[in-house]
């Protein structure tokens, strides 16, 4: 049953989500892999299709994420069962992670990564789910990177070491010289990070979705932009940062939201498979 509150529709240009399998992951990661960990192939084609993608695109989508390992797919009749990936599900998980403490622990330690090809050289080319994990470390040399240790490290270290193509050494110690915030400034681009932090802050600050149908394009799309900032932010120490970093006002904000938009979206969710069979019997 649809809900209609006095808001207003979600408007397009505000959604970051532009591209099917972008879609695709988001809905994933947040309503998949934390629940069943699975679904049927029509759920996850209409609820890419509330993006304005077309079935067609949808369908390639998920047909793509079953090549790639990604997804796993189930025979059932005439209809597919989707089940995430063993490696597609731990990197979900460990972003949902990062996600949901963005803070982390922070012990005052860095890791730092030495990444190199399997053969010893430097990698010419990286698969792109490694660069987008190399996007969450900071950069100090051609093959040197180095992260606040805590969680999200701890996440990245793992992830990038199931790349067959690539040999990671990771070392763990203070700074000493020259100073953290001097390093921080050096390593990550700070004003791209900002800048992402805003942009989540002022499209969905004063956002109030309409129907469900809004709050779950909204809360989606919320979410991937919350993921994307952690990512590139893993937990960098205050002590390090500009004054007046954005990412507690985020955090506060994306924790409101979630308390008013994700039961709702999760509802309308579980609703696009109203009509399909239950999950069958996977052996």
């Amino acid at each position: 049953m649809e809900h209609t509150t006095s808001g207003a529709p979600v408007p397009r240009e505000a959604v970051s989500l532009t591209s099917a399998p972008e879609v695709l992951l988001a809905v994933v990661g947040e309503y998949v892999a934390p629940a069943a960990g699975g679904a049927w192939q029509e759920m996850l084609v209409e609820a890419i299709r509330r993006f304005g993608h077309t079935a067609a695109a949808a369908r390639q989508a998920t047909a793509r994420a079953v090549r790639d390992g990604a997804l796993v797919a189930h025979r059932s009749g005439r209809r597919s069962w989707l089940q995430v990936g063993e490696s597609a599900g731990r990197m979900l998980r460990g972003a949902a992670s990062m996600r949901d403490d963005a803070a982390g622990l922070r012990t005052g330690l860095w890791d730092v990564y030495l990444i190199r090809s399997a053969d010893g050289g430097r990698p010419t080319s990286m698969h792109p789910r490694t660069q987008r994990l190399l996007a969450g470390l900071g950069r100090l040399g051609a093959d040197l990177w180095i992260a606040p240790n805590g969680p999200g490290s701890t996440f990245l270290q793992h992830a990038l070491a199931e790349d067959p193509e690539l040999t990671v050494i990771a070392l763990r110690s203070e700074i000493v010289h020259p100073s953290g915030a001097e390093v921080v400034s050096t390593a990550w681009d700070l004003d791209a990070i900002r800048s992402g932090y805003s942009e989540l802050l002022d499209d969905y600050a004063d956002l109030d979705p309409r129907t469900d149908l809004d709050c779950f394009i909204a809360w989606t799309d919320l979410q991937s932009r919350w993921r994307r900032c952690i990512l590139l932010d893993p937990g960098l120490p205050d002590g390090a940062l500009p004054a007046q970093w954005p990412r507690d006002d985020a955090a506060v904000l994306v924790a409101e939201r979630r308390m008013a938009w994700r039961g709702r979206a999760v509802e309308f969710f579980e609703q696009l498979g109203a009509e399909l069979p239950p999950a069958p019997e996977i052996v």
